[in-house]
């Protein structure tokens, strides 16, 4: 699979638009925060078969 996408180290300060649809109530989407996406880059970062 090949994507082309911004550099990895911008991925953390995009606005993700699903962050709205991954909180529930009571909570806002500034509450969950940005954790998948800081996951998503720290799993891809390390991942030998991916350049």
């Amino acid at each position: 699979m090949f994507l082309l996408v911004p550099p990895l180290d911008e991925w953390p300060g995009f606005n993700d638009p699903e962050l709205q649809h991954i909180a529930v109530e009571p909570y806002s989407a500034d509450d969950v925060g940005r954790r998948f996406i800081r996951r998503l880059v720290d799993v891809i970062s390390g991942d030998d078969s991916c350049i």
